[in-house]
């Protein structure tokens, strides 16, 4: 049997984790994050970068995300939940089945318009799933 030994200082920082000041230091992080990604492809962005837009230090963005992918998946998360805050509740009208059917493709449709006006989030989406961390 293969043993896999994990670094624990590998892996992001548990949300659940974290202090009121914590939180509030990686919003900023993947708030930063996601004003770059409107600016640029996320291969130019580099976490100096985000560290200095975000007036986090560089040793603390690394504690909370060790690495690039993690940081860039946990902006990726932040925006999908402000793309997700923006959208108005659609109205339940007709059958169940129908309207499940349609729900899901307005979802869809508001997701490809998202993507559309922020072509980077859509390029990092691809990243995302590809990737192995």
């Amino acid at each position: 049997m293969t043993r896999v030994t994990v670094r624990s200082d590998e892996f992001p920082l548990d949300t659940d984790l974290m202090s009121v000041g914590q939180l509030e230091r990686r919003r900023r992080l993947t708030t930063a994050v996601v004003e770059m990604l409107a600016e640029m492809p996320s291969d130019r962005i580099q976490m100096k970068e985000v560290s200095e837009r975000s007036g986090v230090a560089l040793g603390t963005l690394y504690r909370y995300c060790p690495t690039k992918q993690q940081l860039l998946a946990a902006a990726m998360t932040a925006w999908s939940g402000l793309e997700s805050a923006r959208r108005p509740e659609e109205p339940r009208t007709g059958g169940e089945e129908s309207n499940a059917y349609e729900r899901v493709l307005a979802l869809h449709r508001r997701e490809m318009k998202a993507f559309e006006r922020r072509p980077h989030f859509a390029r990092l989406e691809i990243e995302l799933h590809s990737s192995s961390d």
